[in-house]
């Protein structure tokens, strides 16, 4: 009896942790440098050339060409599993090259995405009237986020179920012998 619910522990603990990882592998991150981050790659580029970061944010352009793609992502923190979450301003935008053909049906502006790149030194590009000086990184790997589809992660009490009321506040309403729903 007590071996039974010494496997069923295990299994249940090993399918927990499994959610609870990062969206890109160990391999992916094993030379990351912890302590260094865009901001300072950008004040310095060519102190930190060959190091490896873990980055993410959002696709501002994609370009494609003969060489390969070529993204121009907009940094944002990351959380702990590799998330991002919202603009770093400190650290601003990157580009970041690869060999490999990303298509930009997939890789479009506006989506998110997760990547280890190494520093491999500067571009300077027009942003607007002005001219921008890029850190550039070579990718190692990347992970691109689903879209966020507002239809498919419904709250229960949001539109369009309830579209007479803000998605922020229950439909329930105060009654004078309790809480009732305007539609019961």
């Amino acid at each position: 009896m007590i071996d039974r619910w010494r496997v069923w522990l295990a299994a249940t603990l090993l399918v927990l942790a499994a959610g609870c990882t990062h969206v890109l592998p160990p391999s992916a991150r094993q030379d990351v440098d912890p302590y260094l981050d865009l901001a300072a790659v950008k004040e310095a580029p060519h102190e930190y050339e060959g190091r490896t970061l873990l980055l993410g944010g959002l696709i501002v352009d994609h370009e494609v060409t003969r060489e390969g793609s070529r993204l121009e992502v907009l940094s944002y923190t990351l959380d702990r599993w590799g998330r991002p979450l919202r603009a770093d301003e400190d650290a601003g935008r990157f580009l970041t090259k690869t060999e490999r053909i990303l298509d930009p049906a997939l890789y479009e502006k506006g989506r998110q995405v997760t990547l280890t790149a190494v520093v491999s030194g500067t571009m300077s590009l027009p942003l607007g009237e002005t001219e921008y000086r890029y850190p550039l990184l070579r990718l190692s790997a990347i992970y691109l986020w689903p879209r966020h589809d507002p239809y498919r992660e419904r709250d229960l009490f949001g539109p369009p179920y309830y579209p007479y009321t803000h998605p922020y506040h229950s439909p329930f309403r105060p009654y004078p012998f309790g809480w009732y729903h305007p539609w019961w």
